[in-house]
């Protein structure tokens, strides 16, 4: 990723809680507790989403599409593919949960 093309981690928080909230209704009170990134990965952006409810909690990884990227094209869709692939043939990798279609 081209230093300096990264989203705001403030305007990302206050547009993604809503998202978890909406996907997560059974999640009381849902917040988010903490968004930061991680000092590796450099072709897409990628999130450590901090995520609290009443009577639980949870961290989740997200990877969007980068704002200027390094590469002609990015398929965040073969990606979760491939990790599904991986994990179905008993590969131990971070299961993926969603894959969200929408830029906004």
């Amino acid at each position: 990723m081209i230093p300096g093309q990264q989203r705001d981690l403030d305007e990302l928080r206050r547009a993604l809680e809503p998202c978890f909230v909406a996907r997560h209704p059974d999640r009381t009170r849902l917040r988010i507790d903490g968004v930061s990134r991680p000092s590796v990965g450099m072709s897409h952006e990628t999130l450590i989403v901090e995520l609290a409810w009443r009577g639980g909690d949870e961290t989740v990884v997200l990877r969007l599409p980068p704002i200027v990227g390094i590469f002609p094209e990015y398929s965040l869709a073969a990606q979760a593919a491939v990790l599904d692939a991986v994990v179905a043939a008993g590969v131990p990798a971070p299961a993926g949960c969603e894959l969200v279609g929408d830029a906004s």
